[in-house]
C-alpha cells in the first residue's frame, strides 16, 4: 500500500489486479504544499518506511479476528497518516480502492463560542460556575480520541483566553535571553498572550539571569501598576523548558533592580512578589524597558527548544485594582465531537477577602476550569468576555467571542420583628449575592473578638447597635452586659442559609443590660433602639455603602381585670386562681 504522486502499485504479480490495491495520491491538485504526509509523532507499533524511490509505505492492520476491516492506527489510536500542518485550503487528495476513487479535501470550519448564561440561572453571580462551550472542527484532529487543549505549539494560537485591566504581558518583539548575543524571539499569541520560541534558546552562563524584556512596557508604566497595587504576583508556566528557575526580580535594561529577587521553587503558577519596589529619583531608567530576570542553579540553567511554550504575566490586585489574563485549557466531550467544554467562576472581592493575600494566590488561572476576580460591577462593554482566534471557513482570522455580565448587587440587612423585648430572640438575615464567594461551600461569617462581624477594624461586614452605641463587651473595671457581654459573646454568627444562595443569618438574645461606651456606664436595653449596620463593599451600581434596619427594644404594659363587673353575694366556691384573670398586652 503506497502513497505517491503517482499511482504505483507494491508488491508487482500479487494477481488481485485493482482488487486489493489501496492508492493515495497525496496531491491531486499539484499544490506546493502536499496535503499528506506520514505522521509527524510515530510510536514503536507504527510501521512506516520510507524507500529510495520516493514511495511511503503503510501499513495497515486488521481490527480483530476475521473482521476483513483494516486501519492505519495503533494502539493509542494514532494514525500513520496525517494531514500535512501547512496544506493549504482547497487542496485535495484521492484514496483509490478497487477503481473507486475518493477526493479529501482541505477545509477549514468556522468556529463558535458560548458562555452559556443558563448553567447559571437569571444571572452570573459571586461563586457560581459558568460553563464555557467551543465548537470547532478544525480542534478535532482525531476522530478516534477525545482531545484536550495543552499548552503546546498545537495549540497555542487557538486557546481561549480571558483579560480584565491591563496585565502585563510578553510581547511579539519581547526578547528571551542574558542580555547579550544568546537573545532568541517569539512569537506571541493575540489575545492569549502564550509565546512560543522561535529559535532555541541554549541557556546561561553561570551565575547569569534569564532575561525577559516586556516590549511595549517601560519601568516607569509598571511602576506605576505596582505602586497602585496591593498585591503584586508573577503568573508564569516553564514546564516545556528544561532546567528550572529559582528567583525573579525586576530591572531597568542596564540591570538596575527595580523591584527586588523573589525566590521560589515551582516550574508554573502564581508567585507573590511583596518586596518593596525602589524609589524614584536612584539609578533607575524610569523610560527603560522593563527586564524580567530569572536566577536558577548554575547546574539547572533555564534551556528552550524551538516551539516551546510559555507565558510570562505580572498580575497586580488592589480593592479598586484588578489587572489579569486567564487561560481556557478546554476539554473535548467526547470522540470527534469537535466540541470543547470548561468553566469559569469568579470571586468578587468584599472587604474581607480584598486584605487576604491567598484570594489572589488560590486563583485557578490556567486550566479548564478557571477562577477569576472581580473587583466591581463589571457589566455592559466591561462583562468579562472569552475571546477565541478562528481559522474561519473562508481561510480568514478573526477573532470570535461571547460576554456575560459579572454584577455586583445591593445588600439588604432585616430584622425578623420590629419589636422585642428582654429575652427575645431576635433573628438577622443578609441578602447579599456578593457574599457568596463559594458556590461548593456554604459561607460562614464569625463574629471577631472586637464584636463586630468579619475582619476588625473599620472595614468589618456587619455590627449591633443599641442607642446607636456599638454592643461591645463592657471596658475593664466595668460592669458587664448580661447576659452576654457584647455580640462576641452572645456566639452571633452569619451562616448561609445553603449552597451557593447569597442569604444569610444570625440570632441572638436581647440581653437584659449592654454596656453604654458613650456614658461607659452598664444600662438595661428596655426602651432602647436596637440597629444593625451592614457595610456593603459593592452595591449594584459597584459603590461603598452602609445599610442597616432599626427595631424598638419595648416593655410590655401588664393589666389586670375581673370577669365581670358585677357579682351576687355570696359568689359560689370559686378559688381565688380563677376570680381574676391576669393579662399582658
Amino acid at each position: 500500500m503506497t502513497i505517491s504522486h503517482a499511482y504505483v502499485a507494491a508488491g508487482s504479480g500479487h494477481g488481485f489486479g485493482d482488487n486489493g490495491k489501496l492508492l493515495i495520491n497525496n496531491n491531486t491538485s499539484g499544490a506546493t504544499v502536499a496535503v499528506l504526509e506520514k505522521s509527524t509523532t510515530e510510536t514503536a507499533d507504527d510501521t512506516v518506511n520510507n524507500f529510495s524511490n520516493g514511495l511511503t509505505y503503510l501499513v495497515f492492520t486488521e481490527d480483530a479476528d476475521n473482521t476483513g476491516t483494516f486501519s492505519n492506527v495503533d494502539d493509542n489510536d494514532q494514525a500513520n497518516l496525517e494531514v500535512k500542518s501547512t496544506a493549504k485550503r482547497g487542496t485535495t487528495a484521492t484514496f483509490d480502492y478497487n477503481d473507486s476513487a475518493q477526493s479529501f479535501i482541505v477545509a477549514n470550519d468556522f468556529g463558535t463560542i458560548d458562555m452559556d448564561e443558563s448553567s447559571v440561572g437569571a444571572e452570573w453571580n459571586s461563586g457560581e460556575t459558568l460553563v464555557v462551550t467551543l465548537v470547532d472542527q478544525d480542534l478535532n484532529k482525531n476522530t478516534l480520541n477525545d482531545e484536550d487543549m495543552v499548552l503546546t505549539n498545537s495549540y497555542n494560537s487557538t486557546i481561549p483566553s480571558l483579560q480584565i485591566g491591563s496585565p502585563i504581558t510578553l510581547s511579539s518583539s519581547s526578547l528571551m535571553g542574558s542580555g547579550n548575543a544568546s537573545d532568541v524571539g517569539m512569537n506571541i499569541g493575540t489575545f492569549n498572550k502564550i509565546a512560543t520560541l522561535t529559535s532555541p534558546y541554549a541557556g546561561v552562563a553561570a551565575n547569569e539571569f534569564t532575561q525577559f524584556t516586556f516590549n511595549g512596557t517601560t519601568v516607569a508604566e509598571a511602576r506605576t501598576a505596582i505602586s497602585d497595587a496591593d498585591f503584586v504576583f508573577l503568573n508564569f508556566d516553564f514546564t516545556e523548558f528544561t532546567g528550572a528557575a529559582t528567583g525573579v526580580s525586576l530591572v531597568d535594561a542596564s540591570g538596575t533592580e527595580v523591584l527586588p529577587i523573589e525566590t521560589f521553587s515551582v516550574t508554573s503558577g502564581l508567585v507573590q512578589m511583596d518586596n518593596t519596589i525602589a524609589v524614584v529619583g536612584g539609578n533607575v531608567v524610569e523610560a527603560d524597558t522593563l527586564h524580567m530576570n530569572f536566577s536558577s542553579a548554575n547546574a539547572t540553567p533555564l534551556v528552550g527548544e524551538t516551539g516551546d511554550s510559555f507565558y510570562v504575566d505580572i498580575f497586580t490586585f488592589g480593592d479598586r485594582v484588578n489587572n489579569a489574563i486567564y487561560r481556557l485549557l478546554l476539554e473535548e466531550t467526547g470522540d470527534n465531537t469537535a466540541t470543547f467544554v470548561g468553566e469559569v467562576e469568579f470571586i468578587m472581592l468584599n472587604q474581607l477577602n480584598v486584605d487576604d493575600a491567598t484570594t489572589f494566590s488560590g486563583l485557578t488561572v490556567t486550566s479548564d476550569d478557571i477562577i477569576i476576580i472581580v473587583h466591581e460591577d463589571l457589566t455592559d462593554e466591561d462583562s468579562p468576555r472569552i475571546n477565541y482566534l478562528d481559522l474561519g471557513a473562508d481561510g480568514v482570522l478573526t477573532q470570535i467571542g461571547d460576554q456575560v455580565e459579572a454584577p455586583s448587587h445591593s445588600g439588604v440587612v432585616t430584622f425578623d420583628s420590629a419589636n422585642y423585648k428582654t429575652a427575645d430572640t431576635v433573628v438577622i438575615t443578609l441578602d447579599d449575592q456578593d457574599m457568596n464567594t463559594d458556590s461548593d461551600l456554604i459561607d460562614v461569617y464569625i463574629t471577631k473578638s472586637d464584636d463586630k462581624v468579619g475582619n476588625a477594624g473599620t472595614d468589618h461586614v456587619l455590627d449591633v447597635t443599641f442607642n446607636d452605641q456599638a454592643w461591645t463587651a463592657a471596658a475593664a473595671g466595668k460592669t458587664d452586659g448580661s447576659p452576654d457581654d457584647g455580640l462576641f459573646a452572645s456566639g452571633f454568627t452569619l451562616v448561609e442559609t445553603g449552597l451557593a444562595t447569597g442569604i444569610f443569618t444570625g440570632s441572638f438574645q436581647i440581653p437584659s443590660t449592654y454596656y453604654d461606651a458613650g456614658s461607659a456606664t452598664t444600662v438595661t436595653t428596655t426602651g432602647t433602639d436596637l440597629e444593625v449596620n451592614y457595610n456593603d463593599h459593592r452595591d449594584a451600581s459597584g459603590e461603598t455603602i452602609e445599610v442597616g434596619a432599626g427595631a424598638s427594644v419595648n416593655a410590655n404594659t401588664g393589666s389586670v381585670s375581673f370577669d365581670r363587673t358585677v357579682y351576687p353575694v355570696p359568689w359560689g366556691n370559686e378559688t381565688d386562681a380563677v376570680r381574676f384573670v391576669l393579662t399582658t398586652r
